[in-house]
Order: C-alpha cells, then sequence, then structure tokens
C-alpha cells in the first residue's frame, strides 16, 4: 500500500521539478527577448548621432534605455550557465552589460550623450562574446532589415547579427563583405579585423572547417592583399586542415595546451596574428571542456589557458576577459604553483593597463582586488 502511494508522488515530485527547470528556462528566454525588444528601441539611436542628441527623441531614448537596463538585472547568472556550463565568461558578460547600461542611462541622463552612445555601442559586445560560443538560445524577434538605411561599419553590423542570435544572416554578410575587393583597398585594417572576427564565429559556430578554408582561399585570391595578411592567412589555412582530425583526440586539457604551443611558435611578434586559428581552436575546446563537471585542479587549468588565449585573442571582442579567467584560477585551486601564476599574469596585466605617461594609477577596487586574492595564495 505505501509502495503504491509512493509511486505518484515521486512522479508528480518529478514533474513539478521538470515545470521548475522549463519555468526557468523560459523565465531566461523571456528576459532576454525584452532585452532585445529595448535593443530594438535604441538601434535607431545608436548608430545615429543626430537622432541621440535630438531633444525630441530624449524620452524614448530615457525610457529604452531605463528598461533596458532594468531587464538586464533581472537576468539570472545561473541560468546562464545551463548553456555555458560553470564558465566564468557567463558571470563577467553579465557584470559588465549590467554596469555600462546604468552607466549609460545615468550618462544620457545628465546630458553626457556621446559617452552614453560610446558605452552602449560597445555593451553590444557583452551579447557577442556569449552568443558567439554558442547557437542554444532565442533568436530576437525582430527582422535586422529595417536598420540597413542606418551607417552602420561592418564589424559593428556583424556584431548586432551574432548579439540577435541571427547566424545565417551573420554568416551571409560577412561571406559577402570579405568578398569585395574594395573594402581591402579602401581600409585593409578594417579588412581584417572583420576577416578576425568572422573566423572565429565561422570556427566555433559551424562543426567543419571546409567553409572557413573556402574563405580564406577566397581571401588569398585577392590581388591587393597585403603580403603580412597573406602570411597570416596562409598560416590559418595550415592550422585548419589538421582541425577535424584532432579535434576530439585525448584529455581536453592536453589539447589545449597542444593547440596554444603551436600558436605560440606561429607567432613572431606581439601584433602577428598568425596563430589566432590556434588560438580560437584552444578556446572552443576549453569551453566545450567546461560544459560538463570537472576536478577543481582541471577547471583551473582550464581558466589558465583560457586567460592566456583571451590575452591574444583581446581585440576580438573580449577586452578584458582574460583577467577574469586569471582570477577565477587563482579562486578554483589557491595555495597552488598554478594559483600563483594565474595571479602574477593578472597583476602584470592590470599594471600595463593602469600605466600611462604619468606612471601607475591603480584603483582602489583594483589594489583591493589583488589584495584579497594575494591571501588566497
Amino acid at each position: 500500500m505505501k509502495i503504491r502511494l509512493l509511486i505518484p508522488t515521486v512522479l508528480a515530485l518529478i514533474a513539478f521539478i521538470g515545470c521548475q527547470q522549463s519555468a526557468k528556462k523560459a523565465s531566461w528566454s523571456g528576459q532576454m527577448q525584452n532585452m532585445s525588444k529595448d535593443i530594438q528601441r535604441l538601434i535607431p539611436y545608436i548608430y545615429d548621432k543626430p537622432a541621440f542628441e535630438a531633444p525630441e527623441n530624449k524620452t524614448r531614448i530615457t525610457t529604452a534605455l531605463n528598461d533596458l537596463a532594468h531587464q538586464s538585472h533581472k537576468i539570472p547568472e545561473e541560468m546562464g550557465k545551463k548553456f555555458l556550463g560553470d564558465d566564468p565568461i557567463v558571470g563577467f558578460s553579465l557584470s559588465h552589460l549590467k554596469s555600462d547600461l546604468s552607466r549609460a542611462a545615468y550618462a544620457f541622463s545628465v546630458g553626457q550623450t556621446d559617452y552614453s552612445r560610446s558605452v552602449l555601442k560597445s555593451s553590444i559586445g557583452h551579447c557577442f562574446r556569449c552568443h558567439s560560443l554558442t547557437t542554444m538560445g532565442s533568436e530576437a524577434r525582430w527582422d535586422a532589415s529595417e536598420f540597413n538605411h542606418l551607417e552602420l561599419t561592418a564589424e559593428e553590423k556583424l556584431d548586432l547579427l551574432v548579439a540577435a542570435r541571427k547566424y545565417k544572416e551573420a554568416f551571409q554578410f560577412g561571406e559577402e563583405k570579405l568578398s569585395q575587393p574594395e573594402l581591402i583597398q579602401k581600409n585593409p585594417l578594417v579588412f581584417e579585423n572583420l576577416l578576425r572576427k568572422y573566423l572565429a564565429l565561422s570556427l566555433r559556430l559551424n562543426e567543419k572547417p571546409q567553409a572557413a578554408l573556402k574563405d580564406l582561399d577566397r581571401v588569398l585570391a585577392h590581388k591587393e592583399l597585403p603580403v603580412y595578411m597573406a602570411k597570416q592567412v596562409k598560416a590559418w589555412r595550415d592550422s585548419l586542415s589538421g582541425w577535424d582530425k584532432n579535434k576530439s583526440k585525448g584529455d581536453f586539457i592536453d589539447q589545449a595546451q597542444k593547440r596554444i604551443t603551436q600558436a605560440k611558435r606561429l607567432q613572431e611578434y606581439a601584433y602577428d596574428h598568425a596563430g589566432d586559428v590556434d588560438y580560437i581552436w584552444a578556446t572552443d575546446i576549453l569551453h566545450e571542456g567546461l560544459r560538463k563537471p570537472r576536478r577543481a585542479k582541471d577547471e583551473a587549468k582550464a581558466y589558465f589557458l583560457l586567460g592566456l588565449s583571451y590575452e591574444v585573442l583581446d581585440d576580438l571582442g573580449s577586452y578584458g576577459l582574460h583577467e577574469a579567467y586569471f582570477e577565477a584560477c587563482v579562486k578554483k585551486d589557491p595555495h597552488t604553483q598554478l594559483a600563483r601564476r594565474c595571479f602574477d599574469r593578472l597583476e602584470a596585466s592590470l599594471v600595463q593597463g593602469f600605466s600611462g605617461s604619468s606612471g601607475l594609477s591603480l584603483p582602489s577596487d583594483e589594489k583591493q582586488r589583488l589584495k584579497t586574492l594575494k591571501e588566497l595564495l
């Protein structure tokens, strides 16, 4: 009799838990859709300076900005981990998104429109950062073509499409732009930045590298391609030729370490991007590995390797992400030689970032951050 009563009780409990999990996922998706609506309302102003500064638009912009900042604070970090695992990129992106949106709203309210608009543009990168790692999640419910009249740079449009999870459109746009030789002629640096970001997307979000290989072949066919860029593209193509063969063999830490070692070998000077594919490949392996339960020691090593990789790939939109990984490394496995190495890399990065012609001006909160971490060692 007791067993008969127990079975439906257990089934009811399982159903309840399932409903709770579904509700949480729906909540995450719902919050994201609410944010995408606010972004949709703001885009015509973010990418149009006169419209952003026009007095008649102040009320609409203020309302949308405040709504967006409010929605960002309702996003649960734990639900983000359902998609990306125990990965500091979730907390890093969300905390910076919340901070940036609050600063943008305040700056706009006190008349600092240039600063507010600049921060808003950069905040799109926080969405891009997570959305460029996995296609899991719902697409924004608006048509990107309604913003075709705006004067977006190629990189801004690519960022916006990925932030909205419109991946098909993002890849089509990237391929179209990279096939235009006039972009190389007019601004080779813009072309290079777009190519590197598009390549990162293609390698992370496509299962096979064949599409990226074809794109690189098309780029090499451009007669106007600078010699230094041709060298980098050839190095990327060579690295890609072995992607399928080695991607799933061995421990994920060992795989990533091999790729980073190869990347360092290819990188001849500080701003040489010849090792990009191997660094991106390493981050792909590590992010995938962090989606599964791991020992603290392995997680700390993964954070360290991600820090090394993103330190080089910083200008691809990660902007300071390597410091978050070095910090997570110290916290995950303190009292170890690895934690000391992570701390040293973090300290060096902060000192370099806050040094200028007048010397070192490390903010008090960063000093406290280093002090707290040093005590863990």
